[in-house]
């Protein structure tokens, strides 16, 4: 593969993860607002994304919280 090939290939992939990154962004602000409207009080976002790692085979990693009912 020649060198402008190279550079080439890695622009390419570079746009495809940040579709990527901002595709998942979306998905957390359409999640967060749907889990709010079921009354949802609090959903935790981890992984890659949290961190600002996310690569191409990345995923949303969350979790909800809820209080514990019956507990004082």
């Amino acid at each position: 593969m020649e060198h402008s090939d190279q550079l080439n290939m890695r622009q390419v992939l570079q746009r495809r993860r940040e579709t990527h990154r901002k595709t998942l962004q979306q998905d957390v602000e359409r999640l967060t607002t749907a889990a709010a409207a079921l009354g949802v009080q609090r959903v935790v976002l981890f992984g890659s994304l949290a961190r600002q790692e996310a690569r191409l085979t990345s995923d949303l990693d969350f979790m909800k919280r809820e209080p514990r009912r019956g507990v004082r």
